[in-house]
Parts: C-alpha cells; sequence; structure tokens
C-alpha cells in the first residue's frame, strides 16, 4: 500500500507595532506626558497614519513572500 505523509498545514499571524516613545524619553515626568499626547494628537496625526498604512503595508507583503516560499517549498 501507498500512504501520503507530507500532508499538513501552517497558521500564521503576522503582528506590526508602532512604538511611538520606545526609549521612554516622555515619562520621566507629567509634562513631558502632556507635550508628548499634544504632539501625537495636534500636530502629526497624519505621519503617525502614514506609518501604520506603511507597517500594515510591510506585514502583508512579508506575509505574501512567506506564502510564495512555502509554496514553492511544497511543490518539490
Amino acid at each position: 500500500m501507498k500512504i501520503n505523509t507530507n500532508r499538513g498545514s501552517v497558521e500564521m499571524k503576522i503582528t506590526g507595532m508602532l512604538a511611538k516613545d520606545y526609549k521612554g524619553k516622555f515619562e520621566t515626568s507629567a509634562f513631558r506626558k502632556f507635550l508628548r499626547s499634544t504632539y501625537e494628537k495636534w500636530v502629526i496625526p497624519s505621519r503617525i497614519e502614514e506609518f501604520q498604512g506603511k507597517i500594515a503595508q510591510e506585514c502583508d507583503e512579508y506575509l505574501n513572500q512567506v506564502k510564495a516560499y512555502l509554496d514553492l517549498e511544497g511543490k518539490r
């Protein structure tokens, strides 16, 4: 009897994160926290949205590359 043993499935989840204050410079005092929230709310919201879109696009591109690689390896 011939038995097929090369079957399986892969589930992958990609999560992109935007770190706004990764060094924690604005967390030292209450005044700096206020300045940061004001800056993010009124000065650069379009810039933050642009970066979030870019991160989402890069995550999608990476996921598509992984799918293509696994598809090629599965056909060998």
